[in-house]
């Protein structure tokens, strides 16, 4: 996702080409996932990621705006405390 290869949620790791050879994917038994990047600084990035154990058809762009609200959240926390 932070290298643009994937977009900001799978609906199903499983079948999803972009996905499946990833390894981390397969040994935590993901079905789907959100994420959101929370960039803090120049030299620091962080990724807010919402996983789940069964594929997730329905999620979509709806989901990603509300990770994204807060994950601004986090971002302004964390900028406090660096």
């Amino acid at each position: 996702m932070l290298d643009g290869r994937i977009g900001n949620y799978i609906r199903d790791a499983q079948s999803d080409p972009g996905v499946t050879d990833l390894v981390m994917a397969r040994r935590l038994d993901v079905g789907a996932w959100l994420g959101v990047p929370i960039d803090v600084s120049r030299t620091r990035l962080y990724v807010l990621c919402c996983p789940a154990r069964e594929s997730r058809p329905s999620i979509g762009q709806r989901e990603v705006s509300l990770l994204r609200g807060l994950a601004e959240s986090v971002r302004a926390e964390l900028q406090t405390i660096q």
